[in-house]
């Protein structure tokens, strides 16, 4: 188990009495993270790309740094093909309004899973407005909670643009088999873009395994600050698409009568960019493969498991996922006659911090049967004493809602 790395999380060591099991929101950060970044801010800051002086070019070497090793992270060596944005969000909207616009027609269609984050839906559902092209959502098998993969094969025709899925959703944790949907894809010429925002954190990533067109992560979901975002495309996806926004150090050359762009990543970064951001999510990878994912995945499964069998054994709780499909640290529930919302007050009236509503998941929680659930996620950090403050402030519950 993981618990010797608790003390590296200062508002869990500031906070004693927190058991905080909302991680999928976004994760706490470990003393290295937030110290690489203050030590940035207080011996190398400068704006980069445009310093002819040391501070600068030490300030663009840091920053360029980032770039490299979160490459190497994700499994390419093309450095070049990461964009850095504000969070998984704004990289796929700019997928969305640059090659989308594009590529998508009147006519065409736009695949979604039903699993989606409203991140990799809501973009996709108003292009296909504007372009009047169809969007057409796959479903999920309702007992093992899987993507339908013969659905998604039947869905994708030759009029098919672009292929959208999470690689772990936010609500069940269901990991879908992305090789096999690049591959369905790519058999039609279909453009594969995949929300990997739940998935990196938790499992090792590396996409040439299943070669992606597109994919995105956020570095608070990782233990890096919120604010940075990192789009992965194709070279000549990123060399053809036009720029998402304009302004500074995104220019080659600018007249009055035109302006030329640089050659990306530089063409999608307009702007003085959240360098701490690259920086800290730097540190993270850094700390997160010296533990080890694959440590991390069986820790937080243990525990949800662990969490799964006591919800069990109390009754009156209703669970999603069948123990043996869990295979990290997402645990959806709702407890019989009682609001997801009220379970949530109750909880974080004792310092047990759960995440209820529709998580950003309204398709889904719909699909579900549901109007709202109640979010367990654990994480490299949390340990069996949270699982047993979890378990009570659920006896707790039941007790106030049933005198």
């Amino acid at each position: 188990m993981l618990e010797r790395f608790r003390k590296d999380f200062p508002v869990l060591e500031n906070n004693p009495g927190l058991t905080y099991l909302d991680s999928a929101a976004s994760t706490q950060k470990p003393a290295v993270v937030l110290e690489k970044m203050d030590h940035f801010y207080r011996f190398d800051y400068a704006n980069i790309h445009r310093g002819l002086y040391n501070l600068s070019e030490r300030a663009t070497a840091s920053y360029e740094a980032a770039r490299t090793r979160i490459a190497e992270f994700i499994g390419t060596a093309v450095p070049e093909s990461l964009v850095f944005t504000r969070n998984a969000t704004e990289s796929l909207n700019l997928i969305a309004a640059t090659i989308g616009e594009q590529i998508v027609h009147k006519g065409d269609e736009i695949i979604v899973s039903v699993m989606e984050h409203h991140a990799n839906f809501v973009p996709w559902q108003q292009l296909a407005a504007r372009k009047d092209a169809k969007l057409k959502v796959v479903g999920i098998d309702r007992k093992t909670l899987e993507l339908d993969m013969a659905a998604l094969e039947s869905a994708i025709t030759g009029k098919t643009r672009f292929v959208c899925c999470t690689m772990a959703s936010n609500v069940l944790g269901t990991t879908p088999n992305v090789a096999k949907i690049s591959k369905l894809a790519k058999k039609h010429g279909a453009l594969t873009v995949f929300d990997a925002a739940q998935f990196v954190p938790h499992h090792k990533l590396d996409i040439s395994t299943f070669d992606p067109d597109f994919l995105v992560l956020s570095g608070h979901k990782m233990l890096a600050v919120d604010g940075f975002g990192v789009l992965y495309g194709k070279p000549e996806h990123l060399a053809a698409m036009p720029p998402y926004m304009t302004g500074g150090d995104m220019i080659e050359n600018v007249t009055i009568e035109k302006t030329t762009y640089s050659e990306p990543p530089q063409k999608f970064e307009a702007g003085t960019p959240f360098m701490g951001g690259a920086i800290s999510l730097h540190a993270a990878i850094d700390y997160l493969e010296n533990i080890g994912l694959d440590r991390i995945q069986e820790h937080e499964s243990a525990l949800a498991k662990l969490a799964d069998e006591k919800l069990r054994a109390i009754g009156k709780v209703k669970l999603y996922r069948k123990p043996e499909h869990i295979h990290n640290g997402i645990l959806p529930f709702n407890i019989e006659g009682i609001h997801p919302h009220d379970v949530a007050t109750i909880l974080g009236d004792m310092d047990i911090c759960v995440r209820a509503g529709h998580h950003c998941a309204q398709p889904l929680i719909h699909f579900m049967g549901e109007m709202a659930m109640v979010r367990a996620s654990f994480y490299l950090y949390n340990t069996e004493k949270d699982v047993d403050r979890l378990i009570a402030g659920i006896q707790k519950t039941l007790e106030v809602f049933h005198k």
